[in-house]
């Protein structure tokens, strides 16, 4: 999963990649999609223009009972050096902001699930 990370040197694109990987493992499992909340998604929508270090996500929590094979653990770095925090499994802003998560194509088959502009706290 992380041989492509490798190649990205811009500390955003590593970062989207690594969720859109993620999206990809994560849906092969037959698992909810996670969702980017946070100044992630915040950098999303500025296309880098903002930066955060960390990723925040809403995904299941039985996706990480199996962390170490897909490489990631909560507050701690990934072994492909990026930090993913663990938010939760829904959106705190309710099932409305669910429908209107966007959908963001990041190449060819991979795409990523991102808490929509107006649910944003920024």
């Amino acid at each position: 999963m992380f041989k492509e990370l490798n190649s990205v040197d811009i500390p955003f694109r590593r970062r989207v990649l690594f969720v859109a990987l993620l999206t990809r493992e994560i849906k092969n499992r037959g698992e909810r999609y996670p969702i980017v909340v946070g100044g992630e998604a915040f950098e999303i929508y500025t296309q880098g223009s903002y930066t955060t270090g960390d990723i925040d996500l809403k995904i299941p929590k039985k996706v990480f009972e199996d962390s170490d094979r897909m490489g990631f653990h909560t507050k701690r770095r990934a072994r492909s050096g990026l930090t993913v925090d663990w938010l939760g499994e829904s959106l705190d802003e309710g099932s409305e902001a669910e429908k209107r998560v966007n959908t963001v194509l990041v190449k060819d088959d991979l795409e990523i699930k991102v808490l929509s502009i107006e649910d944003l706290n920024y």
